[in-house]
């Protein structure tokens, strides 16, 4: 529970406190949530690694949170 409890933290922490700007569909099993500081979050709810135009992949069953470049 400690090295789960650690990754979210560390990984999430960036937009605890932030509020939604969008939340859309990438595809039918991948989801990808703006937020107001400037962070994504995809979270592949597949069984197939996803991989964004951008060359980002989403591992399946798993997220990925990523600083957007403006």
């Amino acid at each position: 529970i400690n090295q789960i409890y650690s990754r979210y933290n560390k990984e999430i922490g960036p937009v605890a406190n932030s509020c939604i700007t969008d939340h859309a569909y990438v595809n039918e099993s991948v989801t990808a949530t703006s937020f107001d500081n400037g962070y994504k979050v995809f979270v592949n709810f597949g069984y197939v690694d996803f991989v964004t135009d951008s060359g980002l992949v989403i591992p399946a069953r798993d997220y990925k949170v990523v600083q957007e470049v403006k």
